[in-house]
């Protein structure tokens, strides 16, 4: 066929779309007066531009899922994703006839779906797999706005919760992406994850909804637009074939109809379920729910459906168009309103392995509903006993209670801790999933905990000297006076308290640690930090786990240590490696013009991964901040090097613009950093790296000045291989703490200068 032949109906179409546009605008561009409020309320900057047609340029922050991580021909290509989908319905809507087209696509994905002209929505996409909510602080300080977004969109906690992190480090994390978005005068739009199954979907579907619950609270309270990807509201319906004959009609509409009332988000990821009439099923309430619940796990079940793979983190290409197309009909009319409301919520501590749930739920239909509860596994609760099925008359109010277990999970993914639940808020956020006839959600029952909780300032505390003070304060969420005593225990150290609070009080406390003489110890040690409540004659623990780590300086040798030996609660000196002691001793040095890396390997006769990934894999995090700036919560990207076992030069990954933490924007020429092994006489393999002072230009870099500091932590991997020619890497690590690893605040410091101060960098978790 003739380019004239092309050409012409691409002409055709354009055209006819246009006529369209100037035809039918009235019905195309329809807006109620309350979605014209929301919208007013929710994208200001963007619905102002939407209205004109003019320009409208987003930017995408989030973890694989918004990256369309897949398996079929749609893998990686962020315009089905449900982001992309998203800003497609927003483009429908304002009849952007160029539809979105993404700025800067990866390499083999396409920049626009359709290769059609007019007004454009552009999408810059900086999601990347893997991450958490820190790491979206990490384009938003250096190149997110060089294009000036109108809006902002963020999704996080997939990985915050595969990770427990910390609730109330997710909380800041958050609010600090709400106040740079708004200081940078952009909509902000903030989706909780979506959910995740597996074959114990009971926990698995109960992973994200406390992160989910936080980042709805922190949107509220900055009057940002907030949806949940994970609310199965909209895309289980339920039916029950025994209701009153007009809803019947409903029921007996096709397999995949909706809801009238709102928009068309994709029928195949809205299945309707028809619960059994009592004939049909065993009428056990127990039984029936646990049906119900298997129905509604099923059917979520096929949005993980990659025809060839089966996924249980990402959704397949019909799921993410769901989730576009309801997050665009939510931000038109709002949230799906289910016929109940939570209020009320309180957890009593019975004890260190019991709590009691108590909440009311109030019936808000003009009908009689039948509510069915199911309380989820949690990583820290086990429930044991809730009630199954609640008759509520139309108006009222039913109570609820639910008896739960520590769960043998609990405290961390360290069994030194299980068993122990440490509360990280005054508020504990368990996830019931919600039934009705017509609707199913997993309600998250944010509940006070009584007769006290803990909450412990976690931020991480540098420069220690001589007594370390942790921070905390104990809350009485009831309406009596509480009395008690705490103590707490840490490798040895106690110390106590007493304290009285009347009704919604609070007490201040602190624990003062000794920290120990610099050269007469371990250099890094941690250990359980034992914290007993007694109150109303009750002995509850709040437990966490406590790192300090001194400072490093030049020119000084410290061992790494080996992963599997750096445990809680051992504190003995490790020997420097050296020839007849095998290990992985690191040095650091400085002057003008670099930093200097070295790493020491002794007693490890090095061997090429067959797989290609290298005999040694080196880690460097490093915190480059100023140092007013580098005392306050940020991340880094690893600096990571690649060995082979023969002599010679390394391979370095790309650095990123923010590698050396937040406000860093520089795109980096590797090539002028410098990485080599070497031999040396007494056996030993030297691996060193050398950083240009250029890269790291927002630090002072003051020499042989114990406060000009870096944030720092390194790896090294070394490959092993097993007699059966299978192997593994051995990890040698300075400091390993429960913190994610490019936390700013899980790093250590690096003084630059020779002779090191003898403070310590102190952090609860």
């Amino acid at each position: 066929m003739s380019s004239k032949s092309n050409f012409i109906p691409h002409i055709s179409l354009v055209a006819a779309i246009m006529m369209m546009a100037t035809s039918s605008h009235a019905a195309s561009y329809d807006i109620t007066p309350n979605q014209d409020a929301r919208l007013q309320k929710a994208i200001p900057r963007t619905y102002a531009k939407l209205q004109k047609r003019a320009p409208v340029h987003t930017v995408c922050i989030g973890d694989s899922v918004m990256n369309m991580y897949g398996y079929g021909a749609d893998a990686g290509n962020v315009l089905k994703s449900w982001s992309g989908v998203f800003l497609q319905e927003l483009a429908d809507q304002f009849i952007y006839t160029g539809g979105v087209r993404l700025v800067k696509p990866a390499k083999g994905q396409p920049e626009k779906m359709q290769l059609i002209n007019g007004p454009e929505i552009t999408m810059q996409n900086f999601s990347r797999g893997g991450k958490h909510a820190l790491h979206a602080l990490q384009p938003l300080t250096s190149v997110a706005f060089e294009n000036q977004p109108d809006l902002v969109i963020v999704s996080y906690g997939i990985n915050d919760a595969n990770a427990l992190a910390d609730l109330a480090n997710y909380r800041r994390n958050i609010q600090e992406i709400v106040d740079v978005v708004h200081a940078q005068g952009a909509d902000l739009i903030l989706c909780g994850p979506s959910l995740t199954l597996s074959e114990q979907p009971e926990k698995a579907m109960a992973l994200t909804k406390p992160y989910a619950d936080v980042m709805s609270e922190v949107a509220e309270a900055n009057g940002v637009f907030f949806a949940d990807l994970g609310d199965v509201a909209w895309l289980v319906k339920l039916d029950e074939r025994n209701r009153q004959s007009k809803i019947l009609k409903k029921v007996e509409a096709p397999s995949g109809a909706l809801d009238p009332k709102v928009p068309d988000i994709a029928p195949a990821a809205q299945k309707v379920i028809q619960n059994p009439v009592a004939k049909d099923n065993d009428p056990d309430p127990d039984k029936k729910a646990v049906k119900m619940f298997q129905q509604v796990v099923e059917t979520l079940k096929l949005n993980y459906d990659h025809g060839s793979t089966i996924d249980w983190t990402h959704p397949n290409t019909l799921a993410q168009r769901a989730l576009g197309r309801r997050v665009f009909a939510e931000l038109l009319n709002g949230p799906k309103m289910a016929p109940w409301k939570i209020s009320q919520a309180s957890v009593q501590l019975e004890n260190a392995n019991q709590c009691v749930l108590t909440y009311s739920i109030e019936n808000t239909s003009a009908e009689d509903q039948i509510i069915t509860l199911l309380p989820l596994i949690t990583n820290d609760w086990m429930p044991q006993d809730a009630p199954t099925r609640l008759d509520i008359k139309a108006g009222k109010k039913n109570d609820v209670k639910i008896t739960y277990k520590v769960s043998h999970e609990a405290g961390a993914a360290d069994s030194a801790l299980a068993g122990v639940f440490s509360v990280h808020d005054s508020t504990l956020r368990l996830p019931v999933m919600t039934m009705s006839n017509e609707i199913a959600r997993i309600e998250v029952v944010r509940s006070v905990i009584t007769p006290v909780a803990v909450v412990w300032d976690t931020s991480t505390k540098f420069n220690q000297a001589g007594v370390a003070e942790l921070e905390g304060r104990i809350l009485n969420n009831s309406a009596q006076t509480v009395s008690g005593k705490w103590e707490a225990t840490w490798l040895g150290q106690i110390l106590k308290g007493e304290f009285k609070l009347e009704p919604h009080g609070k007490s201040p406390f602190k624990v003062n640690l000794k920290m120990p003489e610099a050269d007469t110890t371990a250099p890094r040690q941690k250990g359980l930090l034992n914290f007993n409540v007694t109150a109303d004659n009750k002995m509850l623990r709040f437990d966490h786990e406590v790192e300090i780590v001194r400072n490093l300086s030049l020119k000084e040798a410290i061992p790494l240590l080996a992963i599997e030996s750096y445990v809680r609660d051992q504190v003995p000196k490790p020997p420097l490696p050296n020839p007849t002691i095998p290990g992985v001793a690191f040095k650091a040095d400085a002057d003008a013009d670099s930093l200097y890396l070295t790493w020491d390997i002794f007693g490890h006769n090095l061997q090429d991964n067959p797989d290609g990934a290298g005999a040694m894999i080196a880690e460097v995090s490093l915190d480059a901040r100023s140092y007013g700036k580098r005392l306050n919560a940020g991340s880094t990207d690893p600096i990571r090097v690649t060995v082979g076992a023969a002599d010679g030069d390394a391979k370095l990954s790309s650095l990123t613009p923010w590698c050396f933490g937040n406000g860093y924007g520089m795109f980096y020429d590797v090539k002028m950093v410098k990485a080599k092994l070497s031999s040396r006489p007494d056996g030993s393999r030297r691996l060193t790296l050398t950083l240009p002072r250029s890269y790291l230009y927002l630090h002072e870099w003051s020499l042989q000045n114990g406060n000009s500091q870096l944030g720092f932590n390194t790896s090294l991997q070394v490959w092993q291989t097993s007699v059966n020619n299978t192997g593994h890497y051995a990890t040698f690590v300075l400091t390993n703490n429960g913190r994610h690893r490019d936390d700013a605040e899980s790093l250590a410091v690096l003084e630059l200068a020779n002779k090191t101060t003898g403070r310590w960098t102190v952090r609860l978790y």
